[in-house]
């Protein structure tokens, strides 16, 4: 997988919140099938973006407060919202069928 600045999106944390702001590309890329989040030393993670068009990786800042380790799950499509907490995320799992579809969202620790 080739290494490059991000250009996938920005991913902050603030409150125990995994925040994403959505950007292009992803409007042309609608069925990512796979994105992984690597804890990497506290203040880098690594997010792994698979798809049929796309294969790369991409490292991340994480502010000051740091990662505290917890799984967190993204799901990187344009109609979800953009600011989330895990509870949301379990819902959007339910009302998707995350864990029999088309998608694979996992976490690397």
């Amino acid at each position: 997988m080739k290494l490059h600045p991000v250009d996938y999106g920005n991913f902050t944390f603030e409150n125990n919140l995994l925040m994403y702001k959505l950007e292009m590309p992803f409007y042309y890329v609608p069925f990512v099938k796979k994105v992984a989040i690597k804890h990497l030393d506290g203040r880098n993670i690594i997010v792994s973006i698979e798809n049929s068009n796309i294969s790369s990786q991409s490292y991340i800042k994480v502010p000051n407060e740091g990662f505290n380790g917890n799984a967190l799950y993204v799901r990187v499509l344009p109609y979800v919202p953009r600011y989330f907490s895990r509870e949301q995320l379990e819902k959007l799992k339910e009302i998707y069928d995350l864990d029999k579809g088309q998608y694979d969202f996992t976490v690397v620790e």
